[in-house]
């Protein structure tokens, strides 16, 4: 039989038992959603750049090593080559300042890896003036290091025990940014306060607008007392004791141990998702929870939302520390593996190019050519 068309009476009456069939969610309850999706989403990200960057870390590093123990080497040949030819007749006064110069400038950052070239340091490099150069560098070092502590308030961990330039401008970076990363995350709290603040006025007419007596009662819950009171349900309804089946008092057991490390750590997230896991969460549950518990738990959300926030951001900046590359947080697989790609070919490019400056300057004529090429070069790099 055909089937009789719905009245319009039957058609107001089902959308009206379906619209009190499914919960009516609140303000502070939305946002407890949407934290718990992207907290999730961020966690998810932090993995998957700490998997990536893992994946290709130890070949990369290693790479890295190997070419610039050959640059090394093939620049070792260089020096021990024109020391050499400085020796012997075929060169003119300009050309031997200049082999000299060029030693003199080149030999010290490799004397502590070759004991030859550390034996002609004193020939080729005045003490005194070099010793001035570093203490000239220390002081200027020490001076934006005094500015940088005035204006933060706060001293530069290490830096009374630095003994050169360098040193002290790598813990001074060092601490620019761990304040970069401290100033991010007051600045979203402070932007998250503000938001709270806008929407205090609505949250305080509509909670004295509420009906039930229990929400009208209810103190303020702080985010603390929202995670212990999340913890002391899932406890509840995970207590291995009660359970007769072994199998099943197992993995109780197991969530409950995962339960009482997010407790100890402080982790909300964690804890929600075995109590969904309880079957203690559901949307009628969320939408029957007194909004100052939500709200104290999106409090604690947010808070591990930046902290996660600034875990991620830190191991971006290693990541590009140790690749020596420009990298997001939103990096593939792919786009890093050319990256490398790209990276290895400008080392092999960079290793040949040195091989045959070295191979070219055994001749004087090649030498002679070198010189040339190397002070035009020079002349001709932009200040």
């Amino acid at each position: 039989m055909p089937q009789q068309p719905q009245s319009e009476t039957n058609v107001i009456a089902t959308a009206s038992s379906d619209s009190k069939a499914k919960p009516k969610i609140k303000g502070a309850q939305l946002r407890f959603s949407l934290l718990i999706e992207s907290l999730d989403r961020l966690n998810a990200q932090k993995l998957a750049f700490d998997a990536i960057v893992q994946k290709h870390r130890a070949n990369h590093l290693q790479a890295l090593d190997a070419h610039e123990k050959t640059l090394d080497q093939i620049q070792h040949d260089m020096l021990m080559l024109m020391h050499t030819r400085l020796q012997s007749p075929g060169l003119s006064m300009r050309q031997r300042m200049f082999l000299q110069d060029y030693i003199g400038s080149a030999i010290e950052s490799l004397a502590d890896q070759f004991a030859d070239l550390k034996a002609l340091v004193p020939q080729y490099v005045d003490q005194d003036a070099a010793a001035e150069i570093d203490q000239e560098a220390l002081a200027m070092a020490q001076a934006l290091r005094h500015q940088y502590e005035a204006q933060t308030g706060k001293p530069i961990e290490g830096a009374d025990s630095a003994t050169s330039a360098e040193e002290l401008m790598d813990r001074m970076y060092r601490a620019m940014h761990a304040d970069q990363l401290e100033e991010a995350k007051v600045k979203a709290k402070k932007r998250a306060a503000r938001l709270e603040r806008k929407k205090a006025g609505k949250r305080q007419k509509a909670q004295t607008q509420a009906t039930s007596a229990a929400d009208k009662a209810a103190d303020p819950v702080d985010p603390k007392t929202a995670l212990r009171a999340i913890f002391r349900q899932v406890a509840s309804a995970l207590h291995p004791d009660r359970e007769t089946d072994p199998a099943e008092r197992a993995r109780k057991t197991e969530l409950m141990s995962q339960a009482n490390a997010a407790h100890e750590r402080g982790d909300l997230v964690s804890l929600l998702k075995l109590q969904l896991q309880a079957d203690r969460i559901d949307p009628q549950h969320l939408a029957n929870m007194a909004e100052e518990r939500v709200t104290a738990m999106c409090a604690l959300l947010a808070d591990q939302f930046l902290a996660k926030k600034s875990e991620l951001n830190a191991a971006v900046l290693r990541a590009c520390s140790e690749f020596r590359l420009t990298l997001d947080a939103e990096l593939s697989d792919s786009e890093l593996t050319k990256m490398l790609v790209a990276v290895r070919e400008d080392m092999a490019h960079t290793r040949s190019t040195m091989e045959f400056h070295l191979d070219d300057t055994r001749t004087d004529a090649g030498l002679k050519r070198w010189i040339k090429r190397y002070k035009q070069s020079f002349s001709q790099t932009p200040c």
